[in-house]
């Protein structure tokens, strides 16, 4: 039995913004059943502090340095089965409207790595594994391994990093690496977390882990080529050999179209054709469409950002265009030209993304 300790920016059934919270919400479960003590650690985000605090135990109050000054850490915990969840506290950075997407993200996320990484000490909690996701936890690794080299609890810790999200990094300015994270200029200098002039949580992330994942095993490959890699291949490349591609699951028992509250009516593989057309229409019915079974209606689950869509609308090379009671393939350009409802469809959704809002549960 391993202790495991996760270390992510969102999970369920808190916060959800990506696909990042659906395995925080059940990956553990999972690792707890095949007999490993897992915890959890995140920020506490207003959202989750309406809705779940007065359940919550204080753990651990204590402070740590930023921009040389000494900023109060409230640590806050609660159970989900057999899954302990922690919480860091600070409301200036995280009781606002949005998890992400603020000018001093960097700051933010610097304060609760090294929240985390305090807090080990602080509840004499030091697991053998320490598994950090996207570009929010990279310097996790570093702090252990460069900032307490010297202690023997943290050295032994063994981290795993975790890449979701390819195109979101966590770039910026050197100064960051004293002022918030209490670094030496040493690793900037040799390069160890150097990235086009600032330094780069997602590539210390991956340089200082002992094994580095991703989520699906053709990802880890395609992230090694320019095509994919975002910038990032030649340092993906050193560490090719450390690289597993782990396909991410679902959760069976919240995706059980046998008991799943969201849908009317449930079905299983031997109803599976009735039910699901019954879901169909219904689904049209809900959201104002043409109630007929002979439609084809297409559903996308993802995060309407441009990334996304882009992979699944941009590239796309041919639609599906009904003119005149007959279905005809046409190009993309074609279609751009004609101003089909699909692309003006898919215009509206680019705009929807630049206002979404991440969803508490």
């Amino acid at each position: 039995m391993a202790r495991i300790l996760m270390v992510a920016s969102e999970g369920l059934p808190y916060i959800k913004s990506g696909g990042l919270a659906d395995v925080i919400g059940s990956l553990p479960k999972e690792l707890v059943k095949k007999g490993h003590e897992v915890r959890v650690v995140m920020p506490l985000y207003a959202p989750i502090a309406r809705k779940f605090h007065d359940g919550f135990q204080l753990e651990a109050q204590y402070t740590v340095s930023i921009s040389y000054h000494e900023v109060p850490v409230n640590i806050w915990s609660q159970m989900q089965g057999d899954v302990k969840f922690y919480f860091v506290e600070h409301k200036g950075y995280f009781e606002r409207d949005n998890l992400y997407g603020y000018m001093d993200d960097g700051e933010r996320f610097a304060y609760f790595q090294k929240a985390v990484i305090e807090m080990l000490n602080q509840l004499n909690y030091f697991p053998e594994i320490m598994h950090s996701h996207d570009w929010h936890t990279g310097m996790i690794p570093v702090m252990c391994k460069e900032g307490h080299s010297f202690d023997e609890r943290y050295r032994n810790i063994k981290h795993v990093y975790t890449i979701h999200n390819l195109a979101y990094q966590g770039n910026f300015g050197a100064e960051m690496l004293d002022s918030c994270l209490g670094l030496d200029y040493r690793i900037f200098d040799n390069g160890n977390v150097r990235y086009d002039g600032g330094i780069c949580f997602m590539k210390s992330g991956i340089l200082y882990a002992d094994k580095v994942t991703t989520v699906s095993p053709s990802y880890s490959q395609e992230i090694l080529t320019p095509q994919y890699g975002e910038h990032m291949e030649m340092v993906l490349e050193m560490r090719r050999y450390d690289l597993w591609g782990i396909t991410n699951g679902i959760d069976i028992e919240s995706w059980n179209p046998k008991t799943d509250p969201e849908i009317p009516y449930h079905f299983n593989k031997v109803n599976v054709k009735k039910q699901k057309a019954a879901n169909k229409m219904a689904l049209q019915q809900e959201m104002g469409l043409q109630v007929n079974p002979d439609v084809m209606l297409v559903g996308v689950v993802s995060r309407l950002t441009w990334q996304k869509v882009r992979c699944r609308f941009s590239y796309a090379y041919l639609v599906v265009v009904r003119k005149e009671s007959s279905r005809k393939w046409r190009s993309w350009k074609t279609a751009i030209k004609e101003k089909s409802s699909f692309i003006r469809a898919i215009m509206i959704l680019l705009h929807i993304a630049s206002m979404r809002q991440a969803t508490c549960f």
